[in-house]
């Protein structure tokens, strides 16, 4: 998933998406217990950072993991469970 946007507003209201329809998906027993979600965060340090911990803390709440989208070495351990 794609949270690298410059603008806050369009981070949150793409990641925002993102954590209703999993939510929705939850709710509905339509996903899998366990769901990873590899995303590209923006810069450290910058306010649309803070809105991307934001949308990863909600995703998480929802029992997503979140990883960052080069993070190999995670990705395959998820996959291999």
């Amino acid at each position: 998933m794609y949270l690298a946007q410059d603008d806050s507003t369009k981070l949150l209201t793409h990641g925002g998406q993102w954590v209703d329809k999993v939510r929705r998906l939850r709710k509905r027993d339509a996903l899998p217990e366990a769901v990873l979600f590899p995303v590209k965060a923006p810069a450290r340090d910058t306010k649309p950072y803070q809105a991307f911990e934001e949308i990863r803390e909600d995703l998480q709440a929802t029992g997503v993991t979140v990883v960052a989208a080069n993070d190999e070495e995670s990705i395959l351990q998820f996959a291999a469970m």
